[in-house]
């Protein structure tokens, strides 16, 4: 039995989900069997992969979160690597995250110092989320303002990545599982299509008193939204039906009403600002109407 079951979930990933899984043999040598879901069967991605792997291949798109259930119950090793195809260059070695997890019999998930195509850090990890959090993600406040310590607290804006730390929860890009923990937890929460369910079960296990570790022992390349060739809007879409997952799962009924309501008000506020822009924003229009459709309690089309 392998030590690592990497698993990998394909939507149109092309190239890069051949030169992930290269990646990932040579970081982890013959420890490890790999696992592709293939959530775009024919598309030509998985068949670029060279060397034996697993395939699990869907008829249709069943979203991240049930793929990796998926993979979950196909495969057996102690650990599992979440790995998206757009990481790349790993640098460090397995064993510095086996020591973590040898080292506390509570840690649950290990995971790496990630940066970008350029190098720059990428600041993945975050406290669990409050209700102010997502209403700030939501509206694109960080963004806006990029130095302001209260928004920037929650993705532990203290902390400069190159130390060993307990924290909250992580993005899912590169993320190792014991199995154990998998077992205890239970499984990813499918009503996440994608986005949202690693933090959401990141946050169930930290209440089980489990616990999740990043190392800076090991870094990675990662391209941020570089796993697929889909459609940008569609992609926001899907975001924001996770956010009023989440907030509807882990903060109930009447804030959730609070949270659509808030959302419903922005971007019908940008979408009649579009309006009076005239033609040249039709597209932007569109897009907002979409989410707004969303807001108010609709489903993806």
């Amino acid at each position: 039995m392998s030590d690592v079951d990497v698993v990998l979930v394909s939507f149109k990933s092309g190239p890069k989900l051949a030169a992930a899984v290269a990646e990932a043999r040579r970081w982890l040598g013959g420890c490890a069997a790999v696992t592709i879901v293939d959530n775009s069967p024919g598309d030509g991605s998985v068949e670029a992969v060279a060397g034996d792997v697993q395939v699990l291949a869907n008829e249709e798109n069943r979203g991240f979160a049930a793929a990796v259930n998926q993979a979950v119950r196909a495969t057996s090793a102690p650990y599992v690597l979440l790995l998206n195809p757009d990481v790349a260059g790993i640098r460090g070695e397995f064993a510095s995250i086996e020591a973590v997890f040898a080292a506390d019999a509570d840690v649950a998930a290990v995971a790496p110092r990630l940066v970008g195509t350029d190098g720059a850090l990428q600041r993945t990890a975050r406290r669990e989320p409050r209700f102010r959090d997502l209403i700030v993600n939501a509206l694109g406040l960080r963004g806006r303002f990029p130095e302001s310590r209260r928004l920037r607290a929650s993705q532990y804006s203290d902390w400069d990545y190159d130390s060993e730390r307990v924290v909250d929860a992580v993005t899912g890009a590169f993320l190792v599982l014991r199995r154990a923990a998998l077992d205890a937890v239970g499984p990813f929460d499918e009503r996440f299509f994608v986005y949202a369910e690693e933090t959401d079960w990141l946050v169930r296990a930290k209440r089980l008193g489990w616990k999740t570790v990043l190392t800076p022992k090991v870094e990675a390349v990662h391209e941020a939204r570089g796993s697929t060739d889909a459609d940008e809007t569609a992609l926001t879409l899907l975001l924001v039906e996770s956010q009023h997952a989440y907030v509807g799962k882990h903060f109930g009924r009447r804030r959730a009403l609070v949270f659509r309501g808030a959302l419903l008000g922005i971007d019908s506020a940008r979408w009649a600002l579009a309006a009076a822009r005239g033609p040249s924003k039709r597209a932007h229009r569109r897009a907002l109407a979409e989410r707004i459709r969303l807001h108010a309690g609709g489903t993806r089309r």
